[in-house]
């Protein structure tokens, strides 16, 4: 009875896939691919399928088989692409290297546990960083008035104040990316 536990023990030990990333420290988050990195010793499994898991059922309501057959000698690292739905938001996520689809119970390795953010849409919107300076709005010189009675000319007179007219589609690009150069400095 004792020799059955300790080979159960070298086996389960010999299947040393090792998951990287996503970790506790360096999460996912809803913008497209994510990075799954692993690594791996010569007596694994070549194949196996990636699974995103969650305990929490209201987040996750059933696990996402990601790639049903992955390469697991090649380069280590892929990109897992969302879930039909895209991607859910939340704590408590694991990512299982399991045998294969059909055999989701037998795991290779398990991430720790790690949080999916909502990708921030914001600062990409104008792609503005904050070392360049806020956009500004091109200033036209004020309409000149013509003294001419015989002109046909009917250029508008001068702003009363002196002001200079600023077309409206040119203001609002300045106030929105001097709004978001703001946020993002």
């Amino acid at each position: 009875m004792r020799s059955i536990a300790i080979t159960l023990a070298l086996v389960a030990s010999a299947c040393a896939y090792s998951v990287s990333q996503p970790s506790s420290s360096m999460g996912w988050s809803t913008s497209g691919g994510q990075p799954l990195t692993w690594s791996r010793v010569d007596t694994d499994p070549t194949n196996f399928t990636v699974v995103l898991t969650n305990q929490d059922r209201s987040v996750l309501p059933q696990d996402q088989v990601l790639i049903a057959e992955q390469d697991g000698v090649g380069q280590m690292k892929v990109s897992c692409n969302p879930p039909s739905g895209g991607w859910p938001v939340g704590n408590h996520f694991r990512v299982n290297l399991v045998k294969n689809v059909d055999e989701q119970n037998t795991i290779l390795a398990q991430s720790s546990e790690f949080t999916i953010k909502a990708a921030n849409t914001t600062s990409s919107i104008l792609n503005i960083s904050a070392n360049q300076p806020a956009p500004t709005a091109p200033v036209s010189p004020p309409p000149t008035s013509n003294t001419d009675p015989e002109s046909s000319d009917s250029a508008p007179p001068p702003a009363p104040n002196g002001a200079v007219t600023i077309s409206i589609n040119t203001a609002i690009l300045a106030v929105v990316g001097g709004a978001i150069a703001c946020f993002t400095a």
